[in-house]
Protein backbone atom coordinates (compact mmCIF):
# COMPACT_ATOMS: atom_id res chain seq x y z
CA UNK A 1 0.00 0.00 0.00
CA UNK A 2 1.32 3.52 -0.72
CA UNK A 3 1.95 6.04 1.38
CA UNK A 4 -0.82 9.04 1.32
CA UNK A 5 0.04 12.28 0.29
CA UNK A 6 1.14 14.64 2.59
CA UNK A 7 -0.80 17.73 3.56
CA UNK A 8 0.02 20.32 1.74
CA UNK A 9 1.05 23.23 4.55
CA UNK A 10 -1.37 26.66 4.95
CA UNK A 11 -0.12 29.47 2.57
CA UNK A 12 2.43 32.10 4.90
CA UNK A 13 -0.70 34.80 4.22
CA UNK A 14 -3.50 32.69 6.07
CA UNK A 15 -3.74 33.57 9.84
CA UNK A 16 -5.20 31.11 12.43
CA UNK A 17 -6.98 32.71 15.24
CA UNK A 18 -8.00 30.54 18.20
CA UNK A 19 -10.61 31.22 20.48
CA UNK A 20 -10.06 31.37 24.33
CA UNK A 21 -11.69 34.04 25.91
CA UNK A 22 -14.91 32.70 26.91
CA UNK A 23 -16.50 32.65 30.54
CA UNK A 24 -16.55 28.69 30.82
CA UNK A 25 -19.82 29.27 32.60
CA UNK A 26 -20.94 25.71 32.56
CA UNK A 27 -17.61 24.58 33.94
CA UNK A 28 -17.19 26.56 36.75
CA UNK A 29 -14.51 28.77 35.62
CA UNK A 30 -10.67 27.53 34.79
CA UNK A 31 -11.62 24.92 31.87
CA UNK A 32 -9.05 25.89 29.34
CA UNK A 33 -6.16 25.56 31.80
CA UNK A 34 -7.48 22.54 33.64
CA UNK A 35 -5.11 19.43 32.56
CA UNK A 36 -5.66 17.05 29.87
CA UNK A 37 -3.39 14.24 30.07
CA UNK A 38 -0.36 16.40 30.78
CA UNK A 39 -1.02 19.52 28.80
CA UNK A 40 -3.81 22.03 29.81
CA UNK A 41 -6.67 21.55 27.70
CA UNK A 42 -6.02 24.69 25.31
CA UNK A 43 -2.37 23.53 24.77
CA UNK A 44 -4.09 20.90 22.37
CA UNK A 45 -5.87 23.07 19.95
CA UNK A 46 -2.71 25.62 20.18
CA UNK A 47 0.07 22.30 19.55
CA UNK A 48 -2.61 21.72 16.63
CA UNK A 49 -2.29 24.52 14.78
CA UNK A 50 1.37 24.76 15.23
CA UNK A 51 1.61 20.92 13.98
CA UNK A 52 -0.54 22.04 11.23
CA UNK A 53 2.04 24.65 9.65
CA UNK A 54 0.49 27.79 10.29
CA UNK A 55 3.30 30.81 9.70
CA UNK A 56 0.93 33.38 11.22
CA UNK A 57 -0.89 32.16 14.68
CA UNK A 58 -3.04 34.03 16.78
CA UNK A 59 -4.70 34.06 20.49
CA UNK A 60 -7.92 36.03 21.63
CA UNK A 61 -8.20 35.06 25.51
CA UNK A 62 -8.12 37.27 28.53
CA UNK A 63 -6.48 34.34 30.99
CA UNK A 64 -2.85 35.52 31.92
CA UNK A 65 -1.90 32.18 31.96
CA UNK A 66 -2.59 31.32 28.92
CA UNK A 67 -1.41 34.72 27.31
CA UNK A 68 2.30 34.59 28.81
CA UNK A 69 2.72 31.40 27.47
CA UNK A 70 1.84 31.75 23.93
CA UNK A 71 3.63 35.06 23.85
CA UNK A 72 6.38 32.83 24.99
CA UNK A 73 5.94 30.89 22.18
CA UNK A 74 5.86 33.41 19.50
CA UNK A 75 2.06 33.63 19.25
CA UNK A 76 0.39 37.10 18.69
CA UNK A 77 -2.19 37.47 21.97
CA UNK A 78 -5.40 39.39 21.78
CA UNK A 79 -7.35 40.40 24.68
CA UNK A 80 -11.36 40.85 24.49
CA UNK A 81 -12.57 43.44 26.55
CA UNK A 82 -16.17 42.78 25.19
CA UNK A 83 -16.12 38.92 25.81
CA UNK A 84 -18.91 38.34 28.34
CA UNK A 85 -20.91 39.70 25.22
CA UNK A 86 -20.19 36.32 24.19
CA UNK A 87 -18.33 34.18 20.89
CA UNK A 88 -19.06 36.59 18.35
CA UNK A 89 -17.07 39.51 20.17
CA UNK A 90 -13.87 37.22 19.77
CA UNK A 91 -15.13 36.53 16.01
CA UNK A 92 -14.42 40.17 15.19
CA UNK A 93 -11.31 40.29 16.79
CA UNK A 94 -10.23 37.40 14.31
CA UNK A 95 -12.05 39.27 11.55
CA UNK A 96 -9.54 42.51 12.11
CA UNK A 97 -6.68 40.83 13.18
CA UNK A 98 -7.02 38.84 9.60
CA UNK A 99 -7.39 42.05 7.58
CA UNK A 100 -4.54 42.10 6.04
CA UNK A 101 -4.54 38.43 5.29
CA UNK A 102 -5.84 36.00 2.64
CA UNK A 103 -6.96 33.63 4.41
CA UNK A 104 -8.59 32.96 7.92
CA UNK A 105 -8.99 29.86 9.93
CA UNK A 106 -11.12 29.99 13.38
CA UNK A 107 -10.83 27.86 16.37
CA UNK A 108 -11.67 27.03 19.58
CA UNK A 109 -9.89 26.14 22.62
CA UNK A 110 -12.16 23.64 24.01
CA UNK A 111 -11.95 21.43 21.65
CA UNK A 112 -8.56 19.32 22.25
CA UNK A 113 -8.87 16.72 19.24
CA UNK A 114 -9.23 18.58 15.99
CA UNK A 115 -6.17 16.96 14.20
CA UNK A 116 -3.37 19.26 12.12
CA UNK A 117 -4.30 17.67 8.97
CA UNK A 118 -7.69 18.80 9.65
CA UNK A 119 -6.67 22.20 10.07
CA UNK A 120 -4.40 22.32 7.07
CA UNK A 121 -7.27 20.73 4.57
CA UNK A 122 -9.39 23.70 5.92
CA UNK A 123 -6.60 26.42 5.16
CA UNK A 124 -5.87 25.19 1.51
CA UNK A 125 -9.23 24.59 0.06
CA UNK A 126 -11.17 27.65 -1.07
CA UNK A 127 -14.01 29.73 -0.11
CA UNK A 128 -15.69 30.03 2.89
CA UNK A 129 -15.30 26.04 4.66
CA UNK A 130 -17.11 24.54 7.45
CA UNK A 131 -16.44 21.58 9.73
CA UNK A 132 -19.47 19.21 9.43
CA UNK A 133 -20.68 18.67 12.89
CA UNK A 134 -21.77 15.08 14.22
CA UNK A 135 -25.41 16.05 13.47
CA UNK A 136 -25.00 17.67 10.06
CA UNK A 137 -25.13 21.14 11.13
CA UNK A 138 -22.01 23.60 9.91
CA UNK A 139 -19.23 24.54 12.58
CA UNK A 140 -16.17 25.20 13.46
CA UNK A 141 -13.32 24.92 12.95
CA UNK A 142 -13.79 27.06 10.00
CA UNK A 143 -11.80 28.97 7.42
CA UNK A 144 -12.66 32.04 5.53
CA UNK A 145 -11.24 33.95 2.17
CA UNK A 146 -10.22 37.52 2.65
CA UNK A 147 -13.44 38.76 1.06
CA UNK A 148 -16.19 37.38 4.14
CA UNK A 149 -13.77 39.26 6.51
CA UNK A 150 -16.45 42.42 6.40
CA UNK A 151 -19.45 40.03 7.10
CA UNK A 152 -17.40 38.52 10.33
CA UNK A 153 -16.96 41.92 11.41
CA UNK A 154 -20.82 42.23 11.81
CA UNK A 155 -21.12 38.91 13.78
CA UNK A 156 -23.36 39.62 17.01
CA UNK A 157 -24.07 37.67 20.32
CA UNK A 158 -23.26 34.41 21.35
CA UNK A 159 -23.76 32.93 17.63
CA UNK A 160 -20.93 31.33 16.02
CA UNK A 161 -20.22 32.12 12.42
CA UNK A 162 -22.34 29.92 10.38
CA UNK A 163 -24.96 31.09 11.96
CA UNK A 164 -24.21 34.09 9.34
CA UNK A 165 -25.81 33.28 6.91
CA UNK A 166 -23.58 32.38 4.08
CA UNK A 167 -24.70 32.14 0.36
CA UNK A 168 -22.10 29.27 -0.54
CA UNK A 169 -20.27 27.36 1.78
CA UNK A 170 -18.14 23.94 1.65
CA UNK A 171 -18.06 21.27 4.08
CA UNK A 172 -15.40 19.41 5.54
CA UNK A 173 -15.93 15.96 7.20
CA UNK A 174 -13.51 15.59 10.16
CA UNK A 175 -11.74 12.45 10.48
CA UNK A 176 -13.52 11.31 13.22
CA UNK A 177 -16.54 12.25 15.68
CA UNK A 178 -14.01 12.41 18.42
CA UNK A 179 -12.29 15.48 16.50
CA UNK A 180 -14.79 17.68 17.68
CA UNK A 181 -15.08 16.62 21.10
CA UNK A 182 -15.46 20.14 23.16
CA UNK A 183 -15.27 20.10 26.76
CA UNK A 184 -18.34 22.15 28.35
CA UNK A 185 -18.69 20.71 31.66
CA UNK A 186 -16.44 18.87 34.16
CA UNK A 187 -17.82 15.70 32.55
CA UNK A 188 -16.98 16.36 29.45
CA UNK A 189 -12.86 17.10 30.40
CA UNK A 190 -13.30 13.56 32.60
CA UNK A 191 -14.24 11.86 29.01
CA UNK A 192 -11.55 13.71 27.01
CA UNK A 193 -9.30 12.39 29.48
CA UNK A 194 -10.44 8.85 28.87
CA UNK A 195 -9.95 9.79 24.78
CA UNK A 196 -6.73 11.33 25.16
CA UNK A 197 -5.42 7.69 26.96
CA UNK A 198 -7.61 5.55 24.12
CA UNK A 199 -5.56 7.48 21.51
CA UNK A 200 -2.46 7.41 22.84
CA UNK A 201 -2.73 3.51 23.29
CA UNK A 202 -3.69 3.51 19.35
CA UNK A 203 -0.87 5.63 18.62
CA UNK A 204 1.73 3.51 20.20
CA UNK A 205 0.66 -0.01 18.86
Amino acid sequence: MSASAPQPEPSPTTAFVLLAAGRAARFGGGKLTAELAGRPVWRWAADSAVAAGFAQIHVVTNDPQIAGSCEAAGWHVHQNPDAGEGLASSIRIAAAVAADNSRLVIALADMPFVEPAHLSALATATGVVFTRQPDGRDGVPAAFPQTALVKLGEAGGDRGTAALGWPAVHRLQPPSTESLFDIDTPADLEQARAIAVRRRTASRQ
